[in-house]
């Protein structure tokens, strides 16, 4: 692979896409590095060095003619290069990319993306939200029902569960399952304590 070298430098990218399209209408192959950086964060140009355009190095005395040939040309014949650049950005693009879809339809597609993330979100909730109540219910009896209440949203609720999910709710059914004979015993002991006091007296 050819090493590239930087002919020029700009810190817009209409400026740097002229320059690119100069030095490739006389076959020379170039590419354009840092351009996404500069558009993104246009204070950045300066600290990353601005657009770059690069050449192989075997080709970066011609490029850089070329690039002072269309420059002068530029300005002999009056062309300012802001209105130059302003006319291709207005005109079509070359590649056979076909249009994006319009803003409608894409602001329906994204509504349905985050209408389905959140019903498998929720489940998800609800997975994460029942095996912690499963397990606190050992401290807090009543909280078993909550818990109830979780476990059939996680388990059976709309959308799709994660696998991470499925986990938590099987987690939680083991814990549940485990902690129920310990609430029984604790119950009937305090209930059979109770009784027995009760009736000794």
């Amino acid at each position: 692979m050819p090493r590239f070298v930087t002919v020029a430098t700009y810190d817009e990218t209409f400026r740097a896409d002229v320059a690119r399209s100069a030095i490739e209408d006389a076959g020379i192959v170039v590419r354009i590095t840092d351009r996404e950086i500069v558009a993104m964060e246009w204070v950045l140009a300066t600290a990353v060095g601005g657009i770059k355009v690069q050449v192989p190095e075997a080709d970066a005395v011609r490029a850089r003619q070329v690039l002072d040939e269309a420059l002068r040309d530029l300005r002999e014949n009056g062309i300012d290069e802001d209105e130059l650049a302003r006319q291709a950005l207005a005109a079509p693009p070359e590649d056979d990319v076909p249009p994006p879809p319009p803003v409608e339809v894409q602001a329906a597609a994204a509504a349905e993306e985050r209408a389905a993330a959140a019903v498998a979100g929720e489940r998800d909730e609800y997975a994460r939200r029942f095996l912690r109540a499963a397990f606190f219910s050992l401290m807090f009896m009543p909280l078993a029902v909550y818990s109830i209440y979780l476990f059939l949203n996680a388990a059976f609720g709309p959308g799709r569960l994660s696998s991470e999910g499925g986990r938590r709710v099987l987690f939680g059914v083991i814990a549940g399952v485990l902690l129920f004979p310990l609430w029984y015993w604790i119950l009937s002991l305090g209930v059979w304590g109770v009784l027995s006091s009760v009736f000794r007296d």
